[in-house]
């Protein structure tokens, strides 16, 4: 069922509402009949399917039994034949069938193009050429871009290379941040290690010496209380003897 066969529906029925309201003049609301909500329902429909971009589908059988895993080669040449799509791919491959806008090119294939490049017409000419397309594979009109389907396979190819390029390109560096980044905090937790270490064994070396000038200067101090005490010893010794003879 077609649209127009839908809207010639939708007259049939449109009668039946007419009647319904001469007989009840009243203001209060009766509820809607089996007729309204299918016109109703019908109208919705089209305005969907006249909002809806439409795609066909062909559905193509692999053998005449329908049995599973059997494919029929010459049954499936045949549908492809009728259904007209051996011939469309034939005119689809021979023709442009991919056409872009010179900015819709652009903006697909930027990562392609010089950094300085527009969407004029010659910047998009030399990439073709540089990509060593013939001139019988692509057209360059006023406003619009025309590929054959194997050049822009070709290109859509070189694009996605250059973009794991870029993507490589960019893991790299974003490896090398985070292991110079490691590196710089192993750096410096080294450094706080060694600058910690440094300072112990300065204290330490401090403190040993502070020992070793206190030890130095006991001994110093006692040797020389021990030279005195004994030049003490000694002048009493001899000044006892000198009053020794006067006391006798």
């Amino acid at each position: 069922m077609n649209s127009r066969s839908l809207k010639h529906i939708v007259g049939l029925t449109r009668h039946d509402l007419t009647p319904r309201s001469l007989l009840h003049p009243h203001p209060r609301k009766q509820p809607s009949s089996i007729s309204a909500q299918f016109q109703a329902s019908l109208n919705q429909l089209l305005e969907t399917v006249g909002r809806a971009e439409p795609f066909f589908i062909h559905c193509i059988r692999s053998n005449a039994e329908k049995k599973e895993m059997l494919f029929d080669d010459a049954l499936v040449l045949q549908q492809m034949r009728y259904t007209g799509m051996l011939e469309t791919v034939r005119i689809r491959k021979s023709g442009y069938n991919a056409k872009f806008t010179f900015k819709e090119f652009l903006e697909k294939f930027k990562v392609l193009l010089p950094k300085e490049a527009t969407s004029a017409p010659k910047d998009i000419a030399n990439l073709l050429q540089k990509m060593g397309l013939g001139q019988s594979t692509y057209q360059i009109g006023k406003t619009k871009v025309f590929l054959k389907e194997r050049e822009r396979q070709h290109l859509q190819d070189t694009l996605n290379k250059e973009v794991m390029r870029h993507i490589v390109i960019l893991q790299r560096w974003f490896r090398a941040c985070l292991i110079r980044r490691h590196f710089l905090c192993k750096k410096d937790a080294a450094i706080r290690i060694q600058r910690c270490w440094l300072a112990f064994r300065a204290d330490n070396r401090c403190l040993a010496a502070t020992v070793i000038q206190a030890a130095w200067r006991g001994s110093q101090e006692r040797t020389d209380y021990l030279r005195m005490r004994n030049s003490v010893k000694k002048m009493q010794a001899l000044i006892r003897n000198k009053q020794g003879p006067n006391r006798y």
